[in-house]
């Protein structure tokens, strides 16, 4: 197995650890100790408390191990964090002028191949970034993207990132459903992650699952204030196949029917649900003790 098929394995199912441990005694096998202990460390630091005896020891290791295998051509971008998720990278962009230099950067498509970076997310999108993407060279725009648009984006912003063509997440707020692009979301086939954020207009909550219920390569959903959605509502959600983690806050419309759909989807590892106040503990509870591979959230 080559170092690329690690790689495409450990994006196409970034949710787990296993992928990414698998590569790390890879490397160590083909003399890269010192990256297979960053990443090892990354993700152990991942399921730990701060206040566990062994945290210390292992933000130490992380940040020496890193220290060892921090590839030579790798530099840190004045307005971008570089945000450790588990051995792999993800970029966090925030200012107009971080988005500008983060294109500029002749490295981006080696990071990406050599497994360092999963992705870019640019956070405020509007019109204007969307603008400023729009001049990246194609090495830059090859960089899977995670977009975060501002809740009075534009109809032509919208439609700028539903258009990219390597969107892999987006944060879509309640105001942008109503720009007539929003049609296009259900073609985004390839779409990892998805959050939906505060309830849309009025008649709008059953167009829009029936669209999310066709993105077939979900792996992860947040659903936000969805206060009026009914279990009809949500029943689309049902179709998605390879969802591996859901999490609804206040949907308080829901009942334990919508419950029972969720515990079917085969790929579903995590179940969140706080303040989904007409689902009942004795649901939860059957589930948990049916499905033990399930963690199942309530607050």
């Amino acid at each position: 197995m080559e170092q690329a098929e690690f790689i495409r394995t450990i994006l196409a199912e970034r949710e787990d650890d296993l992928p990414r441990l698998v590569f790390a005694d890879w490397l160590e096998e083909h003399g890269q100790q010192a990256r297979a202990a960053w990443i090892r460390a990354s993700c152990q630091l991942a399921r730990v408390r701060a206040n566990d005896a062994t945290f210390g020891e292992l933000i130490e290791l992380r940040w020496e191990s890193f220290r060892l295998c921090r590839p030579e051509w790798w530099q840190d971008v004045p307005g971008v964090t570089q945000q450790n998720d588990r051995g792999i990278f993800r970029f966090r962009v925030e200012s107009r002028a971080a988005v500008t230099k983060l294109g500029k950067l002749p490295w981006l498509g080696e990071a990406v191949a050599d497994g360092w970076l999963e992705g870019i997310s640019v956070e405020k999108c509007d019109e204007s970034r969307a603008r400023l993407q729009a001049k990246w060279p194609d090495i830059a725009q090859q960089v899977p993207l995670f977009v975060q648009p501002v809740p009075q984006i534009s109809d032509a912003g919208l439609r700028f990132y539903l258009e990219l063509p390597h969107l892999w997440g987006l944060d879509l707020p309640a105001y942008a459903t109503r720009n007539p692009s929003i049609r296009l979301l259900d073609r985004r086939t390839d779409l990892r992650e998805l959050n939906l954020k505060d309830v849309p207009t009025d008649g709008a909550v059953a167009p829009l699952m029936e669209q999310v219920g066709r993105l077939s390569g979900l792996r992860r959903l947040s659903v936000y204030h969805f206060r009026q959605a009914t279990d009809d509502d949500l029943e689309p959600l049902s179709g998605l196949t390879k969802l591996r983690q859901l999490e609804l806050y206040w949907c308080s419309s829901i009942t334990d029917v919508s419950l029972a759909r969720f515990c079917q989807l085969p790929c579903l590892r995590m179940l969140k649900l706080v303040g989904c106040e007409r689902v009942t503990e004795a649901a939860i509870a059957e589930f948990r003790r049916s499905l033990p591979t399930l963690q199942i959230e309530q607050v």
